[in-house]
């Protein structure tokens, strides 16, 4: 028993050390400036936004292109393709500062910067 307590109480300990909320002091402010940000954190955020949103902006699109292809049995030439055999209703645009580039032999669309 003493083994097994001896064992398991540093343990306790631990587990109760950390579960401890730390005291209002150590919290950060809420308020806190977007200057205190690291360097290139910023930047970052704006870039993984885009990226979501291209990704938002071409699920549609990747599964117009699926359905065209079982139903068609080929990749469709061009993107207004789908709108013309009603696969979709209108192309979605493109986020800003980007556009849709599509390769019609592997049916693969993507979102690239505007030059």
């Amino acid at each position: 028993m003493v083994r097994f307590l001896s064992r398991t109480f540093p343990l306790l300990l631990l587990l109760l050390g950390l579960g401890c909320a730390p005291e209002s002091g150590d919290q950060p402010a809420a308020e806190e400036s977007q200057d205190d940000a690291p360097p290139g954190y910023l930047g970052a955020i704006a870039g993984a936004k885009k990226s979501m949103e291209g990704d938002i902006a071409l699920a549609p699109l990747q599964q117009a292109i699926t359905a065209f292809k079982v139903a068609e049995g080929r990749n469709p030439e061009s993107l207004q393709e789908l709108v013309d055999l009603e696969f979709i209703t209108a192309l979605p645009d493109a986020p800003y500062r980007m556009t849709l580039e599509y390769d019609p032999k592997s049916g693969a669309v993507s979102v690239e910067p505007v030059e």
